[in-house]
């Protein structure tokens, strides 16, 4: 609605046709759409682009209104729970009885009232909703914040529940007030940076303290609480809920544990910040699996999921999920080991690919990026990490250069390179990922598909897609000059990287140098030419796919040494599961996620430089160091711009959530995004480190004998990371040069190593 329009007459009275107040709240500026009599329902097909005119009434006087929010640029705070609100808006930060006051105000039926606002012209904000979980484990909605796809009933329309019509209260239309206030900036504020606020609402709730301290007593205080939680770390509740084929839409799951007629609902819930998401149930048991809250309800985290997945109690199937995350240890009394001998159980089996990275995190999963993801993933058997990545690298494309952090003097767009590394063939589904990703680009940007080049042809070729201008001389001889290209945004996806890699190891081919300096925001040039070709300002994405093999066969040490590959993302990705009829993706509904996109796109238009809020710096400054102390060998190498990473991750995060600064939750999103990228540097890379190591060790164990892992730690000089001893156990088995079993150190168990048979050769 304009901001400059204010209402001119009274408002309708009580025996006025539903046309005649269609027509006053055209005057206001509202854009309406008919409900279905008596319902809150829309009657019209694709209703937020069909507005009607008072007329339509005219003809169908029983049916109601609603005014659309976004197209009348309006949006509504709508109370379900007052006191429970308000408890949650104070942890939110947000005075609910100071806000009370504001606002136009209609009421329906049992006292309940919404607060009807005018939005800054341009903002258009995305629906949130709070929701609790009461004592029965069912969830109910605290308070909406209402606008993109979403419209709200008018007076006089009539309320379902009652039958009586929808009302004005007295003195707070839009008549007397002469218009729709503008939004409070407390309400804009909560808005706005919701993501970084739910959780302390959220923990607001008198259940959350109920489900806290039942996390805290999943873990019982014995040996095995280390296996346990080093399960829970690589397990997520959404990755075992889709395996389950569970429907997730935000936090509501169709709930796998019970028959479709029990009406299976259940929640996702994150108990405390930082926390990892847990399951709950409130429809009946579900046979000893979960912890047992009053009401009835239960709360499962990832393993006690999994656990009811394979039909296994949750001992054995900590067992049996340890040996096949490579963990390497077995709870007391589940697949118990002597500790005088090697049995076949004793041995440590680790996986097929025993150190794969684990799932991302659930923080990676933020904003529009997490909502792209967890729409498209039960309908594809891509991997959510080939989905996550090249969504942010093509979305980091779309928005340009113009908003920005810097660093020094180094000024750093949302510009990424990332490569999709995975298996060969059907098992990678490495390729089937980007579809979707240019579906959604596609949409929000027409010429998107114009300003992409199917592959790393050469340095000159890429120079030349994003080229300055020459244009005609005005000397004698003819001169057609060339304009050059006024878009320099360019996003080149190669589907063959290893051909990519082959090129680059010609002699004077300059396409390794020509990407280093794009990604640095630096000219490009090819001095060579008797023309010279350059470009500035260009803003050069990439989105490569490769298999293992050859990644490792055609990358040299040249280019990981000189910077070529730490300028990548490395993300492995394999099939998520099996879809034999390929999915539903014409089911989806995109319309959400592309009303938040295309608002987030418009948004960064007018951005600048970039800055961090003081908590997100401090975030950072604690993991600097972390992020700058580089390892040895190659994988040093390749993960040596992870502090420029992470802020470059956190960037794109902001802008799509149109924050001004980047906040705590863009920091945390990126720095579980960056830990996936170095799991997958250190799985695809590491293998030199561990070679050298797995040579020591065989000769540290060549006289005969167990060895405690501890021990071995010790022997290697007490600096190797935990990551890196379990590469190395699982490397060691497999070739079958050491054998691993738990022996009893001291009334505890401790995992030990001794030279299998034929080891030494």
């Amino acid at each position: 609605m304009d901001s400059t329009r204010t209402a001119s007459e009274a408002m309708p009275a009580a025996t006025a046709s539903t046309a005649d107040w269609a027509r006053a709240y055209q005057a206001l500026g509202l854009a309406l759409t008919p409900l279905r009599p008596r319902t809150k329902a829309p009657h019209l097909d694709d209703w937020t682009h069909r507005p009607q005119a008072g007329e339509y009434w005219e003809g169908a006087p029983a049916e109601g209104m609603g005014a659309i929010h976004e197209a009348s640029g309006t949006g509504t705070f709508d109370l379900d729970a007052l006191e429970q609100a308000r408890i949650a808006l104070d942890a939110g930060g947000v005075d609910l009885v100071a806000l009370r006051p504001s606002g136009c105000a209609t009421e329906g039926g049992f006292g309940r009232a919404k607060r009807w606002y005018q939005l800054p012209a341009g903002v258009p904000l995305p629906t949130r909703k709070l929701h609790w979980i009461a004592k029965n484990g069912e969830a109910y909605t605290v308070f909406e914040l209402r606008c993109a796809g979403a419209q709200d009933v008018l007076p006089p329309s009539i309320y379902p529940e009652t039958g009586k019509p929808y009302t004005w209260q007295v003195g707070r239309d839009p008549w007397t007030l002469r218009g729709f206030p503008p939004l409070p900036p407390e309400l804009f504020a909560l808005w706005r940076d919701w993501d970084t606020r739910i959780t302390a609402m959220q923990a607001a709730d008198p259940i959350a303290g109920e489900i806290e301290q039942a996390v805290r007593q999943t873990s019982t205080g014995n040996d095995w609480d280390e296996v346990r939680e080093e399960i829970r770390r690589r397990l997520s509740v959404r990755d075992v809920l889709l395996k389950c084929g569970a429907t997730i839409k935000g936090r509501r799951v169709s709930c796998p544990l019970h028959p479709p007629d029990q009406h299976p609902s259940a929640w996702l819930w994150t108990p405390s910040a930082g926390g990892a998401e847990v399951l709950i149930c409130g429809h009946g048991g579900v046979n000893g699996y979960g912890a047992r809250l009053s009401g009835g309800s239960v709360m499962l985290d990832a393993l006690a999921l999994e656990s009811w997945r394979r039909n296994r109690p949750i001992g054995k199937a900590t067992a049996e999920i340890a040996r096949e995350l490579g963990i390497g240890l077995s709870p007391r009394g589940v697949d118990a080991v002597p500790a005088t001998a090697a049995t076949p159980s004793a041995v440590h089996r680790p996986s097929v690919s025993p150190t794969w990275p684990a799932p991302l995190a659930h923080e990676a999963l933020f904003g529009p990026a997490g909502a792209f993801v967890r729409t498209v993933l039960p309908e594809t058997e891509s991997d959510p990490a080939a989905l996550l990545f090249q969504f942010l690298t093509a979305t980091g494309n779309l928005m340009g250069r113009n908003a920005h952090f810097v660093v020094g003097a180094d000024r750093h767009p949302p510009l990424l390179f990332m490569c999709v590394v995975g298996p060969t063939g059907a098992g990678g589904r490495k390729g089937t990922s980007w579809g979707y990703i240019e579906m959604v680009m596609k949409t929000l940007d027409s010429e998107f598909p114009t300003r992409q080049v199917p592959s790393l042809a050469s340095g000159e070729g890429l120079i030349f897609a994003v080229r300055d201008g020459d244009p005609p001389g005005d000397g004698a001889e003819e001169d057609d000059g060339d304009w050059g290209v006024e878009d320099k945004r360019l996003l080149v996806r190669d589907g063959e990287f290893a051909r990519v890699l082959t090129v680059m190891k010609r002699d004077g081919n300059p396409l390794s140098a020509v990407l280093r300096d794009a990604w640095d925001g630096r000219m490009l040039a090819v001095p060579t030419r008797t023309n010279p070709l350059r470009a500035t300002d260009a803003h050069i994405s990439v989105v490569a796919h490769i298999t293992e093999e050859e990644l490792r066969k055609r990358l040299d040490q040249t280019e990981m040494f000189n910077g070529f590959a730490n300028r990548f993302l490395w993300v492995c990705a394999r099939r998520s599961k099996h879809l034999p009829s390929g999915g539903r993706i014409d089911t989806v509904d995109f319309a959400p996620l592309l009303i938040e996109m295309r608002a987030s796109i418009d948004w960064v238009k007018t951005c600048g430089r970039i800055r961090f809020s003081e908590d997100a710096e401090a975030l950072f400054a604690e993991v600097y160091p972390a992020l700058t102390d580089g390892r040895d060998g190659l994988l040093g190498a390749v993960t040596a711009r992870a502090d420029a990473y992470v802020r470059r991750l956190a960037l794109v995060y902001a802008l799509l959530g149109r924050h001004h600064e980047i906040l705590v939750g863009d920091m945390q999103a990126a720095l579980a995004a960056w830990r996936y990228c170095e799991d997958s540097a250190s799985y695809i890379f590491g293998g030199g480190k561990v070679d050298h190591l797995a040579h020591r060790v065989v000769l540290l164990l060549g006289n005969g004998g167990w060895r405690t892992r501890t021990e071995v730690h010790a022997a290697l000089g007490g600096h190797e990371e935990a990551t890196t001893l379990d590469r190395l156990r699982d490397h060691l088995v497999l070739e079958k040069k050491i054998e691993v079993e738990m022996v009893r150190t001291g009334g505890r168990s401790a995992e030990a190593w001794r030279i299998a048979p034929n080891g030494v050769t």
